[in-house]
């Protein structure tokens, strides 16, 4: 991309929203997958328990519907982190 199209990137655009645009996996995902401890996730993010369940479950109902439709998945991932 050239400076000028930077300028003009707009997060709202209608593309964005095309069932062929790419999937990026939700952010709780990617931690827990990186074996990010949940007592530190629910830290960093303020949550309970039950809403990290609920983020969990709802961030990989998302991907799953987005492979079934054949949406690439972009799963930048974390570097792993120690578990103590």
């Amino acid at each position: 991309m050239t400076g000028a199209e930077m300028e003009d990137w707009n997060p709202n655009d209608p593309a964005l929203k095309e069932l062929k645009a790419p999937h990026e996996t939700a952010g709780v995902l990617r931690w827990h997958r990186a074996r990010v401890p949940s007592k530190k996730i629910m830290e960093m993010l303020g949550l309970r328990a039950t809403q990290l369940v609920g983020a969990l479950q709802k961030a990989s109902e998302q991907e799953s519907l987005a492979a079934k439709v054949g949406r690439e998945i972009y799963d930048s991932g974390f570097p792993e982190q120690e578990t103590t």
